[in-house]
């Protein structure tokens, strides 16, 4: 997202989208690599089978249309900031429906996500919360 602010406009929203994916598989690819993790580490179940299915297929199906709709409403900065609230939904519902615990470091986590959120929205926020544009007459 933040790549995404420096590039701006020169080049249109789905490319935009398209080279930032690219971006984070890579570095998550290498990050899984780095961390010794491998396919052959699986604990392959019917189960995972079916989970891996339904995300890969029909979740994603429903989601790829609303999403690419959110980024030519929104553009690639911040449709892309749904990426943020996945981490918090995945837990929540984790945490509301299978019973997972959720530890001091997941909260934390959230608390980075939130950072993160408001460090690339900081003009945005700063326009809400009337922080932008509102010095004191005295001091003009």
């Amino acid at each position: 997202t933040v790549l995404l602010k420096r590039v701006g406009p020169s080049i249109g929203t789905l490319p935009q989208t398209a080279w930032a994916m690219a971006a984070a598989a890579v570095g998550i690819h290498a990050a899984s690599l780095g961390l010794g993790e491998s396919v052959a580490q699986v604990a392959w179940s019917p189960e995972l089978v079916a989970a891996i299915l339904y995300v890969g297929m029909p979740a994603t199906a429903a989601a790829y249309p609303v999403y690419f709709a959110l980024l030519s409403e929104a553009g690639p900065v911040r449709g892309n900031l749904v990426a943020y609230a996945m981490p918090v939904v995945a837990t929540v519902t984790g945490w509301a429906f299978l019973g997972e615990a959720v530890s001091p470091a997941t909260v934390l986590g959230f608390g980075v996500i939130l950072s993160g959120f408001l460090l690339v929205q900081r003009e945005s926020v700063a326009r809400v919360v009337g922080l932008r544009g509102s010095v004191p007459a005295e001091a003009e």
